[in-house]
C-alpha cells in the first residue's frame, strides 16, 4: 500500500491513483492523523479513518470523497480518534446510532405515516 501523506485539496485527490497490481493505495492526509484516501483499481475512492485501537488496527470507511467534504471527513477523523482515545470504538457507537434509529421507527407503520401525511395537507 502507498504510504504517501499529501496535504488533501481536491485537485490532489482527484489525481490520486490505485498503485498498478495492488488492490487498493492508501495515501494519507499530512493535516489530520489517522484520515486516509483508499483509491481501487476501478477509480473509486473513499476517505477512511485508521487508527491502532485495543492492540489491534482498526479501520472504519468513512464515505465517498465525492459525498464528504474534505473539511467534514477530517472532522469526523479527529471525532473517531478522540473516542479511540478515550477508549470507544467507533464501530459500536455507530452501531448503538443505528439501532437507537431502528428502535424509534419500529413502532411507524406504512399506513400510519401516509394517514399524517394527507392530513397535514387537507384544508
Amino acid at each position: 500500500m502507498a504510504s504517501s501523506q499529501i496535504g488533501f485539496t481536491v485537485p490532489k485527490i482527484s489525481a490520486l491513483k490505485c498503485e498498478k497490481g495492488r488492490s487498493q493505495s492508501i495515501y494519507w492526509d499530512s493535516k489530520t492523523p489517522s484520515l486516509g484516501v483508499r483509491v481501487t483499481p476501478s477509480g473509486k475512492k473513499a476517505f477512511i479513518f485508521q487508527t491502532w485501537f485495543n492492540n489491534t488496527n482498526l479501520r472504519m470507511t468513512i464515505g465517498d470523497v465525492n459525498s464528504w467534504s474534505i473539511d467534514k471527513a477530517q472532522s469526523e477523523a479527529r471525532r473517531m480518534k478522540v473516542l479511540t482515545d478515550q477508549g470507544i470504538d467507533p464501530r459500536e457507537e455507530k452501531d448503538e446510532l443505528k439501532q437507537s434509529i431502528a428502535r424509534k421507527l419500529k413502532g411507524i407503520q406504512g399506513l400510519e405515516v401516509w394517514k399524517d401525511y394527507i392530513a397535514d395537507r387537507k384544508d
